[in-house]
């Protein structure tokens, strides 16, 4: 059974310690296209209406064997530069 957002999907939920919402979507972007390179169907951000320092970011592939593969791709600089920030 398949989702329209991929027949495997990964969640991670995570809450922004500092800099606004604005910062965050701009570190993102640059995942979100590093993704999207890679072939990965779906990237969602979703902002808690009711606690809005708390995000849910959603990646859909079209198998798990897909989402090895992507993980199996080294990171660029530029994207592990984006987690680090995102770290502080």
């Amino acid at each position: 059974m398949s989702s329209q957002l991929g027949t495997f999907v990964l969640q991670h939920r995570y809450e922004l310690a500092g800099g606004t919402f604005d910062d965050y979507l701009r570190l993102i972007a640059v995942v979100r296209a590093w993704l999207e390179e890679l072939g990965v169907g779906t990237f969602e951000v979703w902002r808690d209406a009711n606690a809005p320092n708390k995000i849910t970011e959603i990646q859909g592939y079209d198998s798990w064997s897909h989402y090895v593969r992507v993980n199996k791709q080294d990171v660029p600089a530029k994207v592990k530069e984006v987690y680090h920030d995102m770290e502080r």
